[in-house]
């Protein structure tokens, strides 16, 4: 039985942290961003059997962060 799966993530460069203070992980929000989301992708790509959709809502990222992300979803 094929089923379907929409997955919407919510991404945004320009703020450093909502809470304020340090990341625990000494990495820019794009790196941050750039991992998780070829992370997702990949483990999309193995998925068989089912439709996947993947939709990207983006929050004011900067220019190069928005290129990175739609090379990673191409």
């Amino acid at each position: 039985m094929t089923r379907k799966l929409t997955i919407i993530i919510r991404t945004c460069s320009g703020v450093f942290k909502a809470a304020g203070g340090n990341r625990y992980i000494n990495k820019s929000k794009s790196e941050i961003i750039n991992v998780c989301l070829s992370s997702l992708v990949d483990s999309i790509n193995q998925v068989r059997g089912h439709n996947v959709e993947l939709f990207v809502l983006d929050d004011h990222s900067d220019q190069s962060c928005i290129a990175n992300i739609k090379n990673i979803i191409d």
